[in-house]
């Protein structure tokens, strides 16, 4: 019976060790692969009709590699659309047009956050599903050729919060400061 128990017990041992040497070599790979992309600041605004929405978020890739947004999906649409704006004309003279065209893809560059917002390119939500109000939650995930799918929530706001919620990323700046 000793003889059976010091044998299972050298037995998990070993195969305790063994674990425990693959465990750096694990640990390297996922250091040498860097920091993957992220997403966040996602935000619905609320559609006049409740027919077509649009959605913009910020994307980071504080890696050394590029990655590409290659889709979006969410419950709230079959089919979410990655659109950007394009300028022709000049928009200040009153002769410019501004028109919207789809994309299949979106590059992240490394070292770079890349902000889909108002006037630029975003996510186009057309036939929703059932209405959205300010304060909902909408689950989206976003799918990368190298850090796969990633999911989230994005805020439904209004018209109006669109300001706030495009603002940059930095301190508020002080009511008493010079300006």
């Amino acid at each position: 019976m000793r003889f059976i128990v010091l044998a299972l017990t050298l037995s998990l041992g070993t195969a305790a060790c063994k674990r425990h040497r693959a465990t750096p070599a694990a640990d390297s790979a996922a250091l040498a692969a860097g920091p993957k992309v992220h997403w966040s600041r996602a935000y619905i605004v609320t559609p006049a009709g409740n027919t077509s929405a649009v959605m913009y978020l910020t994307i980071e890739n504080p890696g050394a590699r590029p990655d590409t947004l290659l889709r979006v999906t969410t419950p709230l649409v079959d089919v979410a659309m990655l659109h950007t704006n394009t300028t022709s004309g000049s928009l200040q003279e009153q002769h410019g047009t501004m028109n919207m065209t789809a994309v299949t893809s979106l590059q992240i560059p490394p070292d770079t956050t890349l902000a889909l917002a108002p006037g630029g390119t975003h996510v186009m939500l057309d036939a929703l599903k059932h209405p959205i109000a300010r304060g909902d939650s909408i689950p989206v995930t976003l799918i990368f050729s190298r850090a796969g799918a990633l999911s989230g929530n994005a805020a439904v706001i209004s018209y109006t919060d669109v300001d706030t919620a495009t603002a940059p990323l930095a301190a508020p700046v002080p009511v008493d400061a010079p300006r």
